[in-house]
């Protein structure tokens, strides 16, 4: 029945459905004999994705609930509105809303770090920048010697520059983790430039949580070649304005809309996720990037017409 139901889609064009890159019925009967186990035909090995040890395989129910939730998914973008809103549906709660996990590091005492961050107001008030301004030497829960030291932190509801502090062993944890982040999503050569990821690195790298090397791997293989609009890591096609032309407002929206879209990956965890789920979460990032991708032409239309004489 699967194999018949399945055919049956492919002939009527729904490659696109199954999340594959099957065009025709031979491909298909080749895709189905290799995953075969014991000469049964009706089970059907996910492509690119080996999330477990045994080769997660789809039974009939989900392999219907898959095409059905793509059909009804793909059926709520309208490529031709406004900025809609689009937000990620419901049945994904329990994976975008956990607790924002934060790791204790060495920090001042809280009177220290009021008085710390008063003179890197001063500082930033006589240089215009926090370039070259004081560190502060603690130790961590060793005894062994780190540094803290200031970074710009936006501004408040009243306009006024804010600030926080970072330890050296913050900093040193930021930035493995986005080397890690940038050479595990980056297919091919590196093409890093200054701008927004599209398709965010903290995003992904959630999604890939509780996944082995190869089994990343191949999911962002998946994920570049199954989805045109998608593309992961330094390459130039997932960096949004990197001649500068993005305003800082506009960037600072962008990431508001994303969490308001339920992409907050701060509060996301995938890593007791099954197969199916995050196959089916990566449609609706594509979904919700598409209409921000709306929110952000109209935006800077807006802005354009505004500086035209």
């Amino acid at each position: 029945m699967a194999y018949a139901k399945l055919a049956k889609e492919l002939i009527n064009n729904a490659g696109s459905l199954l999340g594959t890159g099957l065009k025709t019925v031979n491909q298909f009967d080749a895709l189905v004999a290799s995953a075969a186990r014991n000469g049964d035909e009706k089970i059907i090995r996910a492509p690119y994705v080996p999330i477990n040890r045994a080769k997660v395989e789809y039974d009939d129910a989900v392999i219907d609930s898959f095409i059905e939730k793509r059909r009804l998914s793909t059926a709520v973008y309208d490529a031709d509105s406004e900025y809609q809103g689009i937000r990620v549906d419901p049945t994904f709660e329990q994976y975008i809303s956990g607790a924002i996990r934060r790791t204790d590091r060495p920090k001042l005492s809280t009177v220290d770090s009021q008085t710390y961050n008063q003179y890197l107001r001063g500082y930033h008030e006589q240089h215009g920048t926090l370039k070259g301004h004081m560190r502060v030497a603690i130790n961590d829960d060793l005894g062994n010697p780190i540094e803290v030291s200031g970074k710009h932190n936006g501004r408040n509801a009243a306009g006024e520059r804010q600030f926080k502090q970072r330890s050296s062993q913050g900093i040193e944890y930021q930035d493995n983790r986005r080397k890690h982040m940038e050479s595990t999503q980056t297919i091919g050569e590196d093409e890093f430039n200054v701008g927004h990821h599209r398709v965010e690195l903290d995003l992904v790298d959630r999604l890939l949580e509780g996944l082995r090397p190869n089994q990343q791997q191949a999911l962002v293989r998946y994920i570049n070649h199954e989805y045109p609009n998608l593309t992961t890591g330094n390459k130039g096609a997932n960096i949004i304005g990197p001649a500068g032309e993005l305003p800082e407002w506009v960037h600072k929206a962008i990431h508001k809309k994303l969490k308001e879209a339920g992409l907050d990956a701060r509060r996301m965890d995938f890593r007791n996720a099954p197969a199916k789920v995050r196959l089916q979460f990566i449609n609706e990032i594509d979904l919700v990037l598409k209409d921000i991708d709306k929110f952000i032409f109209e935006k800077m239309q807006k802005r354009r017409n505004k500086q035209a004489p």
